[in-house]
């Protein structure tokens, strides 16, 4: 308990500043396809592809999930083009 509380006091700064600019990131469609992608492609291979040994696998696959789980949140507020879903998406004519 006193390593987790020495590490979060060592990072509150770095997670005050993600706090306050986790609103300016930006999320459009090609980062969160290609993300998916990957962390599938990556769930895939942990699972039958041998590399990771059998006792962490599951610490993998749910690394793997989280990461997948905060990108398709982030999609959720933004639209295609990357603009907040509070705005009305207007797709570029071609």
């Amino acid at each position: 308990m006193v390593r987790e509380i020495r590490i979060y006091w060592a990072l509150r700064v770095h997670l005050k500043q993600l706090s306050r600019d986790w609103g300016q990131v930006q999320m459009n469609l090609t980062i969160n396809t290609a993300t998916q992608l990957l962390a599938t492609f990556g769930q895939t291979l942990n699972a039958f592809g041998g590399f990771v040994p059998a006792d962490k696998q599951v610490y993998v696959a749910a690394g793997l999930a989280l990461i997948q789980g905060i990108m398709a949140a982030m999609a959720q507020f933004r639209n295609p083009d990357g603009t907040p879903a509070t705005q009305p998406y207007i797709p570029a004519s071609k």
